[in-house]
């Protein structure tokens, strides 16, 4: 018996130095928040205090240096509600990010489900970093309760390039697979590339993406297309934002959306606000349009308080809702006025 626990403690103590030259990382994020959200308007009013989850999550990764420069790495992120302890997703349990790639002077190339190129621009260009009741998504994702008229966050069966920064320059190329049998067979390809320049004081970024939908009734896919330019400048007092949003969908009416906002350092932490608005052109009553006013303090570097106000006004036509409150109680009734009074911690790990 000694000597079997002796053999197993001396492979686990083998293991380690394995595990340790792969730099396998463990991470994540925990974000919780009370939020006191107001639904305003027809068929009826109400107010509601919440414990909620805002973006939280887990996740392991990894790099192997190959030698001659090259390198091999894998991501895999899972994300989950912090206030009740389930799953982000019943059907994926890697539901954030699950790729693997390699890398090199080149750029990388990476294989498996990610975040669009688009995505990674507006974690740049958005003064409330894409969390929080004024995040960027509320009115720009596709999946933030804007039936498909704006950008997509994550894509399945995906490569996707990523250049190395020459200049100040950067570029992403992605292509989604569709994976179908039958016809219509392009119904969920994907295609998106983006490209960036930072200089000094300067960031600006341009991304363009087309995927493939089933047309209503199905008989063809059609093509939503989204364009986005961003752009930030710092004045050292005060940051500068501002974003732009163009969607086109077959057969439909173009999606218009802009985003201008700052961000103004203030004791140990940091005074964000921002007004975004979102329309559909030539139909009346689609405006939506969302003013956000916060402020987040630093604890440390890995932990954060905050606290936001945020004010959503539906045209008679749009439902718009408010992050994080729309998980909880859905997408609010067409012409609702949504405000919400948040605060909450962020901690990473």
């Amino acid at each position: 018996m000694k000597k079997i626990v002796m053999a197993l403690a001396l492979s686990t103590a083998a293991s380690i130095p394995a595990i340790a030259q792969s730099n396998l990382q463990l991470y994540g994020r925990l974000d919780v928040v009370v939020d006191s959200v107001r639904f305003k308007g027809t068929p009826n009013s109400a107010s509601v205090v919440d414990l909620s989850t805002d973006t939280s999550y887990w996740g392991v990764r990894g790099i192997e240096d190959l030698g001659a420069g090259l390198k091999a790495f894998f991501k895999l992120e899972s994300g989950f509600s912090v206030d009740t302890g389930a799953q982000g997703s019943a059907t994926q349990f890697f539901n954030r990010e699950a790729y693997v790639g390699m890398g090199g002077n080149f750029g990388s190339i990476q294989l498996g489900s990610q975040y669009t190129p688009a995505l990674w621009i507006t974690a740049k260009v958005d003064p409330f970093q894409r969390s929080a009741n004024g995040a960027i998504l509320n009115l720009m994702q596709q999946n933030g309760g804007n039936r498909q008229r704006g950008y997509l966050l994550l894509q399945n069966n995906a490569l996707q390039y990523v250049s190395p920064n020459i200049n100040g320059f950067a570029a992403r190329a992605m292509s989604g697979l569709s994976e179908r049998t039958a016809e219509p067979r392009d119904v969920g390809e994907f295609r998106s590339a983006s490209v960036e320049y930072s200089q000094g004081a300067f960031y600006g970024a341009f991304s363009v993406e087309d995927l493939k939908i089933a047309s209503t009734p199905l008989g063809a896919a059609w093509s939503n297309k989204t364009y986005t330019l961003g752009a930030t400048y710092d004045l050292r007092t005060v940051k500068l934002y501002g974003y732009l949003l163009k969607n086109t969908l077959t057969n439909s009416r173009d999606a218009d959306a802009y985003m201008v906002g700052l961000t103004y350092p203030l004791g140990a932490g940091t005074v964000r606000a921002s007004y975004s608005t979102r329309k559909i052109d030539a139909t009346a009553g689609s405006k939506a349009s969302v003013m956000a006013l916060g402020y987040t303090y630093d604890l440390s570097k890995r932990t954060t308080l905050y606290t936001s106000y945020a004010l959503l006004d539906n045209g008679a036509a749009s439902n718009m809702g408010l992050w994080p409150s729309s998980k909880t109680h859905g997408l609010p009734a067409n012409g609702q006025e949504v405000r919400s009074i948040e605060a909450g911690i962020r901690h990473f790990f």
